[in-house]
């Protein structure tokens, strides 16, 4: 929830969850050339559940139209519910399998000056977040998390508008962290055409770019609509300690867009495709900047 200007132009955002169980992440192991069975996958051999409580308070303000400074307080509860013939079943030195409770500090900046959240057409955007974590159950054992990256958007105007998107970036951590807490690359995170979660790593590099054709805008009073194409490419991988690999990931794939009466109806139907995926995934999404 969100409390508007309670301490002047600040705002208090406050969250809270009770899961039992969630379905947390899929987790394939650490590093950044992790294999996927599809057949351990269909056995949902790489899901982990947990049952969690998490509570969060803290400040947020706007500024210059959409641009936000937030700091932020979580508390974590989380206790594995593990499942014969998982991956958290197997003999392993994951630290997250057994109970865990933490507070994570958080600040999130983000400069936003595309012309529009949801189907931006020009502008650019700086996004840097920080997080500091205390692990209570774990000896007060501290991590952080630094992530950050740069996006800009363009228009070439023709017959056809064509819409450009870049985006790139990265994250570092240090310390010992669960292993829900590592930073991701996949479907979710910065990487089309891979599962949700996919590669799991200490620190991860990524680079998306995204291209939109309009085909058809009907401006009219009554239902104004605008219908294109689009394609994407998405290259990223992982690091982690003691793990050596040169590989880089690629993604890519296409789909449509629709936008009934407003921006913010932005609707995507897009097939993402890689090396591991060939038969391609099924995306939808609302709302498409990238």
């Amino acid at each position: 929830g969100q409390l508007h200007h309670v301490i002047r132009k600040w705002d208090i955002v406050f969250s809270g969850l009770l899961a039992s169980p969630t379905d947390l992440v899929n987790f394939y192991g650490y590093g950044n050339e992790t294999v996927k069975t599809d057949s351990l996958y269909k056995a949902k051999f790489y899901k982990t559940r947990y049952n969690s409580y998490q509570l969060g308070i803290g400040i947020l303000r706007d500024f210059w139209k959409r641009s936000q400074f937030s700091i932020l307080i979580n508390y974590e509860n989380n206790e594995a519910q593990i499942n014969e013939n998982t991956i958290l079943d197997l003999p392993n030195d994951f630290l997250g399998v057994e109970k865990v409770n933490l507070i994570e500090g958080i600040a999130i900046l983000d400069l936003d000056f595309r012309n529009d959240k949801n189907f931006p057409e020009k502008g650019m955007r700086l996004y840097g977040e920080l997080r500091q974590g205390l692990i209570k159950s774990h000896n007060n054992s501290t991590y952080n998390k630094v992530l950050g990256y740069l996006e800009f958007h363009s228009t070439i105007h023709t017959k056809l508008s064509v819409f450009i998107g870049i985006r790139g970036g990265g994250t570092l951590s240090s310390g010992a962290m669960p292993f829900y807490k590592f930073n991701n690359l996949g479907q979710n995170s910065f990487l089309r055409g891979y599962r949700k979660n996919r590669f799991a790593g200490k620190s991860m590099v990524f680079f998306n770019t995204d291209v939109k054709l309009q085909i058809l805008d009907i401006s009219t009073a009554v239902v104004p609509v605008k219908f294109g194409i689009r394609g994407f490419f998405d290259i990223g991988r992982v690091y982690t300690n003691n793990i050596t690999s040169d590989k880089l990931h690629l993604g890519y794939g296409g789909g449509i867009y629709l936008i009934p009466l407003e921006k913010s109806y932005s609707l995507g139907l897009n097939m993402a495709f890689s090396e591991e995926e060939k038969n391609g995934l099924i995306v939808f999404e609302l709302g498409i900047s990238f």
